[in-house]
């Protein structure tokens, strides 16, 4: 779909090197034709600026001093299920937080209802008895300067991303930008 476009924006030199060096080879069935598919129209960089706002408090309750948080969106390529499953393995017998900020499809009531299900029932799932650390849900609407305010909140240590089939996302250009620590895969 790419090559429908009259031009591609993107935010790095290394996306733009990544999508020119790009080419899937294949056959067209039936046909028996080889075709070879890669990025034919211009591509321009424009560079995602750093956010220049000043942060809003926001009251989290968080019980432990350390708290991990993930801001990322409830789907297959953010690895949300895995994520929480791997660190509260890694977790479970630390007093530690982990902040969640997601939604599966936007950020309705319904949606908020769906997630915190959703979370409820995978913890219980996977939680066992003697569990110290917690996992606390945050969905909805935030402006932005109560989302930056997660990047620096007192008690928030760094950030998780544990994606899987994603590049570089905003909010660890985010947390950088802050200064916070991130833990992420070494790759893309």
């Amino acid at each position: 779909k790419i090559n429908l476009m009259d031009r591609v924006i993107t935010i790095s030199n290394h996306s733009k090197q990544v999508i020119e060096s790009t080419q899937y080879k294949g056959v067209v069935k039936g046909t028996d034709q080889e075709v070879e598919l890669s990025c034919n129209v211009p591509i321009d960089i424009v560079h995602y600026p750093v956010k220049k706002c000043t942060p809003c408090e926001i009251e989290l309750n968080l019980e432990y001093d350390f708290n991990y948080l993930i801001v990322a969106q409830w789907g297959p390529r953010k690895n949300i299920e895995n994520s929480i499953k791997w660190w509260i393995e890694e977790n479970f017998d630390e007093e530690v937080g982990l902040v969640v900020k997601t939604s599966m499809k936007n950020n309705s009531i319904i949606d908020k209802q769906h997630v915190y299900n959703s979370l409820r029932d995978f913890i219980k799932s996977i939680s066992t008895p003697d569990m110290k650390c917690k996992v606390y849900l945050l969905h909805g609407d935030m402006e932005e300067e109560e989302l930056q305010y997660l990047y620096i909140h007192p008690k928030i240590k760094c950030l998780i991303s544990l994606t899987h089939g994603e590049g570089f996302g905003l909010p660890l250009f985010d947390a950088a930008c802050h200064g916070l620590p991130i833990i992420a895969p070494g790759w893309s």
